[in-house]
């Protein structure tokens, strides 16, 4: 099953909770990488095998108390 843009919707507005080729919510991240704002996260489903990248961008900051 190839990623239709409705399925990437979808994906994202249950925030990236369920595998979006299978459903379930068996999944794995692996490390983030950042890089000048953005960043990716490889994530594995642990029922059907497939992989793909969660995509981060920078939208925000805190001030951090010393």
């Amino acid at each position: 099953m190839a990623l239709t843009e409705e399925t990437k919707q979808q994906y994202l507005n249950a925030n990236g909770v369920n595998c979006p080729f299978c459903g379930s919510n068996q999944t794995k991240g692996g490390f983030v990488e950042i890089d000048a704002g953005h960043a990716h996260q490889p994530i594995s489903c642990l029922e059907c095998d497939k992989r793909w990248n969660d995509v981060y961008t920078l939208h925000g900051l805190e001030e951090v108390e010393p």
